[in-house]
């Protein structure tokens, strides 16, 4: 565990050098939503982000949710 306490998934995600697709949630009572926007941050502008209400938690809106990132990872995909 000492060396978890050295890293840091920000800088970690500041090397990433292909696009990404990314989730971070407003409300997630399993991953703090400060980390998960602090790597979305980072991440290099070839990226797609789609902001969900929570993560790891049901909520009302989630099958719409769930559908619409069904959809922009459809897109994401396709080939050029």
């Amino acid at each position: 565990m000492t060396t978890l306490a050295y890293y840091d998934a920000a800088t970690a995600a500041s090397r990433i050098e292909i696009p990404i697709f990314g989730a971070p949630a407003l409300f997630d009572p399993k991953v703090p939503p400060s980390g998960q926007f602090a790597v979305t941050n980072a991440l290099p502008q070839n990226r797609q982000i789609r902001i969900l209400q929570a993560g790891h938690f049901s909520y009302p809106d989630q099958a719409q949710e769930d559908a619409d990132i069904r959809e922009a990872l459809l897109t994401w995909f396709e080939p050029a």
